[in-house]
């Protein structure tokens, strides 16, 4: 998930865009993902809410880097 998120940036309505491609394997399959692609909130993907993913690691990534 770590790589996967590296290919996204999080917009200020909560959304997250593609800035380029990427895939992520989860118990549903590999998700890939283009370049221009945005994520909303409640949108599933290919079986999966890439928008929760993402949050859930992005709040992880915070929770690390804190002093």
């Amino acid at each position: 998930m770590k790589d996967f998120i590296k290919h996204l940036v999080h917009q200020p309505d909560g959304s997250w865009k593609c800035i380029s491609n990427g895939e992520i394997s989860t118990a549903l399959g590999r998700v890939q993902v283009t370049e221009g692609v945005v994520f909303t909130p409640g949108t599933i993907f290919q079986g999966v809410d890439i928008v929760k993913l993402l949050d859930d690691e992005w709040e992880r990534h915070k929770r690390r880097n804190v002093p």
